[in-house]
């Protein structure tokens, strides 16, 4: 392959730029699953970069679950089916990223007062304004997941204007104000869906579904969406890669010190199509 050079006048990252012209040749192709990557020093040379900027491509497609790494061999490109919704991918990235094309039919939006519960979780004041979306999720035609997200408005005022059937939410946080999620809190648990539930989403019966459960925050700490959503059991499988990390340790006075309020835990999550 010839040297090439990525675009240093735009405003994104040269490390995204190599991380999106690798995920596109991914998509096409041109990388097949399980088929060994250049090495950093190859791509250094290939696209006339640091090989701290190729590093931090590279990590960006291991958060994602594109691409994993062999101890002394490489990085490999993962089956397409293994790929994963996080680094916190929306469900439109998560669903471009295996092959399919992604639909949502907006049920409804409106702007709403956070009730205790909501306010509680969100770090806002009972009352304070909310961005409520609820959307039939599809992918390739195919109905997946039932999903009502809440935002506060005061984070991202007059987000609905943005919004239509191929809207990603994360992507308008970051391209329109600025904001990006980083984490998430993440339960689940299956159940039976409900009459509409069955019919909205095309379940045959019983129509056992997931339904999960995400409150993401900004870079800052700042809770920015709480979003309950109603997945197809049938279709969908759920992932979780969790790294232990040490919950606390004791001081000579007996006296724990935690080093994570939530356990130290890491996670990558998926809903797979």
């Amino acid at each position: 392959m010839k040297p090439t050079r990525l675009d240093s006048e735009i405003s994104q990252p040269l490390y995204l730029q190599l991380r999106d012209k690798l995920l596109g040749m991914i998509h096409e192709g041109t990388y097949a699953p399980h088929e060994r990557l250049p090495s950093e020093r190859n791509l250094a040379k290939l696209y006339r970069l640091s090989r701290a900027t190729v590093r931090q491509a590279l990590a960006e497609l291991l958060q994602q679950g594109v691409i994993y790494s062999r101890v002394g061999k490489g990085t490999y490109v993962s089956e397409l089916h293994k790929w994963h919704q996080g680094s916190l991918l929306g469900f439109n990235e998560c669903v471009l990223a295996q092959g399919k094309i992604p639909i949502s039919e907006i049920l409804e939006s409106k702007i709403v007062p956070a009730i205790d519960e909501q306010a509680s979780r969100l770090q806002i004041i009972p009352g304070d304004e909310l961005v409520y979306l609820a959307r039939l999720r599809k992918a390739d035609g195919v109905p997946i997941a039932v999903e009502a997200a809440m935002l506060p408005h005061e984070l991202c005022p007059g987000l609905l204007t943005y919004i239509n059937g191929k809207a990603s939410i994360y992507s308008i946080l970051e391209t329109v104000y600025d904001l990006q999620v980083t984490t998430a809190e993440v339960s689940l648990f299956p159940d039976l869906g409900s009459k509409e539930e069955i019919m909205c989403l095309s379940l045959p019966k019983p129509g056992v579904v997931f339904r999960v459960e995400q409150l993401s925050f900004l870079r800052d700490g700042r809770a920015i969406e709480l979003t309950k959503a109603t997945y197809r059991g049938d279709v969908c499988e759920y992932y979780a890669t969790v790294q232990r990390s040490k919950l606390g340790v004791i001081t000579e006075d007996r006296e724990v010190v935690r080093e994570h309020p939530a356990g130290g835990m890491k996670y990558r999550e998926m809903l797979e199509i």
